[in-house]
C-alpha cells in the first residue's frame, strides 16, 4: 500500500471531523478566517478546510440574509401545498425535505433546490405550450413560486457561500529551495 493511498484516505476520514470542527468555531462566533487558521493548524488540509469552510454561512450572514431565507421558505410551501392537496407524496416529500434544509440553513443543499425549480419551470412551461387544460389560477401560482425559488435559491447560494480567494505566494523553504503555497482569504 503506497502512502499516497493512506493520505488520501486520511483525506476521507477527517471531512466530517473537519466539518464538525469548523462548524463549531463558527458557532463560537470565530469568523471564516479565523476559523481556517486554527482548522489548518489542526488538520493540515487547507484546500479542503477552505472548501468546507466556504459553504458554512456565519451569524453575521444568517441575520444579513434572514428574510430572504424565510421568503425562500415561503415559497417552498406554496409548491408543498399545492402538490399535498393532489396527493403527489413524492414530490411533498421531496418539498418537505427542502423546507428542513432551508430552515436549518444548509447552503450546499440550494444548489438541488435551484435544480429541482429550474425542472419545475421548464415542465410548466411544456405544459402550457402543449395546451393541456388546467386550472390556471393554480398553475401560474405554482409557476410563479417556481420561478421565485429558483431566483432566490441562487441568490442565497451564492450570498451564504462566496467564493474564497486563493493567493499563489512563493516563499523559500529551510533549505533554500524556492516553492510554492496557495493562501486562502475568505471575504465576509
Amino acid at each position: 500500500m503506497s502512502s499516497c493511498n493512506i493520505d488520501v484516505s486520511a483525506d476521507k476520514l477527517n471531512k466530517q471531523e473537519i466539518r464538525l470542527a469548523a462548524q463549531k468555531l463558527i458557532k463560537e462566533g470565530k469568523t471564516k478566517q479565523e476559523s481556517f487558521e486554527i482548522l489548518k493548524i489542526e488538520f493540515n488540509y487547507s484546500k479542503v478546510i477552505a472548501k468546507i469552510l466556504k459553504c458554512i454561512p456565519t451569524q453575521n450572514q444568517k441575520d444579513r440574509y434572514r428574510i430572504l431565507n424565510y421568503l425562500l421558505f415561503f415559497s417552498l410551501l406554496i409548491p408543498l401545498v399545492l402538490y399535498a392537496s393532489q396527493l403527489s407524496y413524492a414530490a411533498s416529500a421531496i418539498y418537505l425535505l427542502f423546507l428542513y434544509f432551508v430552515l436549518k440553513i444548509v447552503p450546499r443543499m440550494y444548489i438541488w433546490i435551484s435544480t429541482i425549480s429550474l425542472i419545475s419551470v421548464i415542465s410548466l412551461s411544456v405544459i402550457y405550450f402543449m395546451e393541456i387544460q388546467v386550472n390556471v389560477i393554480l398553475y401560474l401560482l405554482l409557476a410563479l413560486s417556481n420561478i421565485i425559488t429558483l431566483t432566490l435559491s441562487i441568490i442565497l447560494e451564492q450570498k451564504f457561500c462566496p467564493l474564497v480567494q486563493e493567493t499563489k505566494e512563493k516563499y523559500f523553504d529551510k533549505f533554500g529551495v524556492t516553492r510554492r503555497r496557495i493562501i486562502y482569504t475568505f471575504t465576509e
